[in-house]
């Protein structure tokens, strides 16, 4: 064969197309390949030179690794990834430029270079130290084999890109929406917990998008997200509160309400109850500065209202309790001053000196029992009332409340039952005050009877070792409204009644009081207006003693 000219020896130096002026380019050219162990490049095989000049010329991160020792030449796309091991890196083996990842990379090199198989790896995490400190760094990277003119694997090409700023955006970008789905998660479960009800509506129907806990028990946990508000709840309609929420709508608004009346289910299918709510209608408004939605807010002051209607109950009651106690106080003082005026009379006679005396005494009486039922509110009110217990007949106890009840019963011309167990009980009681609770009921019977009525009393022992004792009328009756409220202090069934048979309205909260002191209870029942009341007093085991024989 003959020796090649001097044109062809020069284009044995040269690869395949130009290489570029580029920091690798120059490095290309200024190192003596002769030195290395690639050898000159005349005799590298064109597949080298091939893969090299390819290498060079692109913009993309490429690098060549050849021979036994895996030289490396790479480009200048290559550079950031390599850091302070540039340019020391380039033509040295790439076992000692990456010795710190190498146990990751030999395994691929040799599948490649013993195998043939080409590499894939996406977004592989390597830790690296390339700018003078440890750092995560990702790569996405492929290895493909290089033959060489006798077919046989001389080196690898390898293609990557550096995922780093993508992979750590991503990271971030995840972080802030775990961060965002935690902040949404509190925000809920604030939401959920808010002790007042929220709700949220959208558009001009006004569509429930979100509601809390509260709001759910407020309309009965019922299926409403998604669906408009009057929709979901029809029976809170012509109520006025859609056109409270259509003026929010409309004006831009807010609304607040105070002790809002709401009849509203609480269970699916239930009868509507009152509720009463405080209340804010939010506008809530889109970028254009429009009306968007309402954000509902408030809370169920149903008991607040309740007792604030007690209040002012309690209060109309206590004036009407003054002024039915001046009156009553008033009524024995003229008679009283009459008394006065004629026991006084110059020649008055003993007749009618012992008929004032008389008037003086009973009205004084009649005030003196007006006082002591004050005073035993009182008592009762500062736990102050004690009861001298000793043990007593109930027949007794019967015949001395029937004693003090009579005038009044039979100046209405009523006319009385008693009955009484044949064998006779023994109560461990105050006496005193039994007899009171029983006068009071029999007082009652008769003011609330019309005259010629009817009054039964009856006694008899409880299954459970008690006594009832019941006394019941042929009178006005109750409503049930009275009935829940009848023994509350200053109670007055019939407001309308002669203030001198209507009392204090103080008898029967007194006498369930002092019922309660011996352990029982005193209830009533009516049948409804105008057909008589029942009261029944009853005293728990523990306050009857053994049968006391007659005579014994």
């Amino acid at each position: 064969m003959s020796s090649p000219t001097s044109e062809e020896a020069v284009q044995l130096t040269r690869l395949p197309g130009a290489i570029p002026d580029t920091v690798t380019g120059r490095l290309f050219r200024q190192t003596d390949w002769a030195a290395t162990a690639l050898g000159p490049v005349e005799q590298w095989p064109h597949s080298l030179r091939t893969a090299v000049n390819l290498c060079l010329n692109s913009l993309f991160p490429m690098f060549v690794w050849w021979g036994g020792e895996l030289v490396n030449i790479y480009n200048e796309a290559y550079i950031p990834v390599l850091g302070q091991r540039h340019p020391q890196a380039f033509g040295r083996p790439a076992k000692d430029t990456w010795s710190d990842i190498w146990p990751v990379l030999q395994p691929q090199v040799e599948q490649v270079l013993q195998h043939g198989q080409p590499t894939w790896n996406d977004r592989v995490l390597l830790v690296m130290e390339r700018n003078g400190f440890s750092e995560e760094t990702y790569f996405t990277w492929s290895y493909s084999p290089i033959y060489d003119e006798n077919g046989d694997i001389g080196g690898l090409f390898c293609a990557c890109t550096e995922e780093t700023p993508r992979v750590l955006a991503e990271r971030q970008r995840d972080k802030l929406v775990r961060d965002a789905q935690d902040v949404a998660e509190t925000l809920r479960l604030w939401f959920d917990q808010a002790p007042g009800f929220i709700a949220v509506l959208r558009g001009s129907d006004f569509v429930f998008e979100m509601a809390n806990q509260a709001y759910y028990q407020l309309v009965g946990h019922r299926d409403i997200i998604g669906k408009p508000a009057f929709v979901a709840l029809p029976d809170v309609s012509n109520q006025g509160f859609e056109e409270l929420l259509r003026g929010v709508y409309d004006s831009g608004e807010p609304f607040v309400g105070r002790g809002m009346r709401l009849m509203v289910q609480k269970e699916p299918g239930s009868p509507v109850s009152e509720t009463f709510v405080d209340l804010v209608y939010q506008p809530v408004f889109d970028g254009e500065g429009r009306v968007a939605g309402i954000f509902a807010q408030g809370h169920d002051v149903t008991e607040q209202v309740h007792a604030l209607q007690a209040l002012r109950e309690a209060d109309r009651r206590k004036d009407e309790f003054l002024a039915t106690l001046a009156h009553e106080l008033r009524n024995p003082l003229a008679p009283i001053r009459q008394g006065v005026l004629v026991a006084k009379a110059p020649g008055v006679s003993a007749e009618r000196s012992r008929w004032a005396l008389d008037v003086i005494e009973r009205q004084s009486r009649h005030m003196a029992l007006l006082l002591d039922d004050l005073l035993d509110v009182s008592r009762i009110a500062l736990g102050r009332l004690q009861l001298r217990r000793e043990p007593v007949l109930l027949s007794a106890v019967v015949d001395a409340a029937m004693e003090t009840a009579r005038p009044l019963i039979d100046g209405r011309r009523h006319r009385l039952g008693v009955s009484v167990p044949t064998e006779p009980l023994t109560l461990d009681a105050d006496p005193l005050r039994l007899a009171q609770v029983l006068s009071n009921l029999l007082s009652n019977a008769a003011k609330y009877t019309d005259e010629g009525g009817t009054i039964d009393l009856a006694t008899e022992a409880g299954p459970d070792g008690g006594v009832a004792i019941r006394v019941r009328d042929n009178g006005i009756g109750l409503a049930p409204a009275s009935q829940q409220t009848i023994f509350e202090l200053f109670s007055q069934v019939a407001p309308k009644l002669d203030r001198s048979q209507g009392g204090l309205g103080i008898g029967l909260s007194l006498s369930r009081a002092l019922v309660e002191l011996h352990g029982g209870s005193i209830g009533v029942h009516s049948a409804g207006l105008g057909l008589g009341s029942e009261f029944v007093l009853r005293l728990p085991a523990r306050a009857v003693l053994r049968p006391v024989m007659q005579g014994g």
